[in-house]
């Protein structure tokens, strides 16, 4: 499977948080971008990876369409789950939260 970037950017530098390394980025949950693919673009920036070289979403055990379904850019809400290594926060206001709890 390969992916498209996105739109998603890093809000913030990475920071520490109780010894594990954080970075937010955001994207638009009005566009037609889907989580998803902002979810797997982020992690790809915070591991400075390349984006195909991250298994696909569902092998983490995350329905994707299930997660676009929750997705309507009006509902509050967060969904936190680990991919890739990482764990990942993301909130219906289109703030993905990726953690790295190795560092």
């Amino acid at each position: 499977m390969s992916y498209e970037t996105t739109d998603t950017k890093p809000t913030s530098k990475p920071v520490l948080r109780d010894g594990a390394r954080v970075q937010y980025f955001s994207y638009d949950p009005t566009s037609d971008e889907w989580v998803t693919v902002a979810v797997v673009d982020a992690v790809a920036a915070a591991k400075y990876a390349d984006l195909n070289d991250l298994p696909p979403l569902y092998e983490s055990g995350v329905d994707p369409d299930a997660l676009e379904e929750l997705f309507d850019g009006e509902t509050p809400w967060s969904f936190a789950f680990s991919y890739a290594g990482r764990s990942v926060l993301i909130e219906g206001d289109g703030t993905v939260c990726v953690e790295d709890p190795t560092n």
